[in-house]
C-alpha cells in the first residue's frame, strides 16, 4: 500500500510474538570450522521451520468424541493456521509472529493460541535435542513485520524478559498471560474440556530465576513433555539430557553458562515431578455442539 505521496505504508498487525536465541551461539562459531557449522545451520536452523510444522500435523492425534465431520473442519482449520504463522530467522535468534486481531471470536482466538504455544514448544524441544538450547519469551500487541524489518513493543518486551531469564525455556510477557487466563476463562464457561487441559499443561506458573540472583512468578512454556509425537518424554537422566545439549557441538559450561543450565536442569525436574500428562483431543462433544450450533468456525474469514 502506497500514500499519496507514493511512499510506502506499513500496515501493523496485532497478534502473537515469540522471540528465542540459542544460548552458547558464539562458542559454536568460535569452537567449530566454518564448514562444521555451515552444516550444523544448514541442517537445524535454515529447515526447523518445515520441521517444526511437519511435526504438528494432527492427523494421527486423538480426535475425541465428536463428529467426524467436525474433527475434519477443526484439522483444517489448524492447517490454515500453521500456514500463516511467519518465521525470521536471523544469526542466532529466531522470530515468530501469528496474528490475532482483538476483534476476532474467542473460539478462534483459542485455536491459535493453542497452536502458536505447541509450535514453540515443539521448536524448543527439538532445537533442545539438537544441541541448540534456546531461550524466549511469547508476548502480544502490535506490531509489523516486513522481510527483515520489524517493530512492535511485544517484540521489544519479548526480547527484554528473555534477555534476562537464566534457563533454556520460555517465558510469557503480561499481555500473553492476560491473554492465556481469558482464553482459560473462556474454556471454563463452554465447557471445552479438552482445550482446558491443553492449556493447562502447554505452561505453568513458575518461579523463573533472573539475572542479578533476583527470581519471579512467571507463567512458562511447558517444553519438556507434552503428549504430541515430537515432545516424548526424556528418558535419559536430567542432568546428563541437560548437558550434553549445553555440550553439544563443541560448547564448554563457563561460569557464566553454568546457572543456566543448572536451572534448567530444576525447570525440567519440576515439571516430570508436578505435571501430569494426560492424551489430549482436538475435538469434544462440546466443542462439537458449539461449532454446528453456533457455526463458530464460520464467524471470521
Amino acid at each position: 500500500m502506497t500514500s499519496p505521496t507514493g511512499k510506502s505504508l506499513v500496515e501493523p498487525d496485532v497478534g502473537l510474538i515469540a522471540f528465542f536465541d540459542i544460548l552458547g551461539y558464539k562458542q559454536i562459531i568460535l569452537n567449530n570450522d566454518i564448514h562444521e557449522t555451515a552444516v550444523l545451520i544448514s541442517d537445524t536452523l535454515i529447515h526447523i521451520p518445515d520441521n517444526v510444522i511437519h511435526n504438528l500435523c494432527r492427523d494421527n492425534s486423538p480426535t475425541g468424541d465428536g463428529s467426524f465431520e467436525t474433527t475434519q473442519r477443526i484439522l483444517h482449520e489448524w492447517a490454515q493456521i500453521l500456514d500463516e504463522v511467519e518465521w525470521l530467522i536471523f544469526s542466532d535468534s529466531i522470530l515468530i509472529s501469528l496474528s490475532l486481531p482483538p476483534e476476532m471470536p474467542p473460539f478462534h482466538k483459542l485455536l491459535r493460541w493453542v497452536v502458536f504455544l505447541q509450535m514453540c514448544a515443539v521448536l524448543l524441544r527439538r532445537m533442545f535435542d539438537s544441541g541448540f538450547p534456546l531461550r524466549g519469551a511469547i508476548s502480544y500487541g502490535e506490531f509489523f513485520v516486513q522481510q527483515r524489518c520489524f517493530a512492535g513493543k511485544p517484540i521489544v518486551a519479548a526480547y527484554n524478559v528473555s534477555s534476562n531469564v537464566e534457563l533454556s525455556g520460555c517465558v510469557f510477557t503480561e499481555p500473553a498471560t492476560e491473554l492465556h487466563d481469558a482464553l482459560h476463562a473462556f474454556t471454563v464457561e463452554r465447557g471445552y474440556d479438552n482445550y482446558r487441559m491443553m492449556l493447562e499443561q502447554l505452561s505453568v506458573e513458575y518461579l523463573v530465576p533472573m539475572k542479578h540472583e533476583e527470581t519471579e512468578t512467571m507463567r512458562m512454556l511447558n517444553w519438556v513433555h507434552l503428549p504430541i509425537s515430537p515432545i516424548p518424554r526424556i528418558s535419559m537422566e536430567a542432568r546428563r539430557y541437560v548437558l550434553t545439549s549445553f555440550l553439544t557441538h563443541n560448547k564448554y559450561v563457563t561460569p557464566e553458562i553454568y546457572p543456566k543450565s543448572n536451572n534448567t536442569e530444576m525447570f525440567i525436574r519440576y515439571l516430570k515431578t508436578n505435571l501430569p500428562i494426560h492424551p489430549w483431543a482436538i475435538n469434544s462433544a462440546a466443542v462439537d455442539r458449539d461449532i454446528r450450533e453456533r457455526q463458530l468456525l464460520g464467524q471470521y474469514p
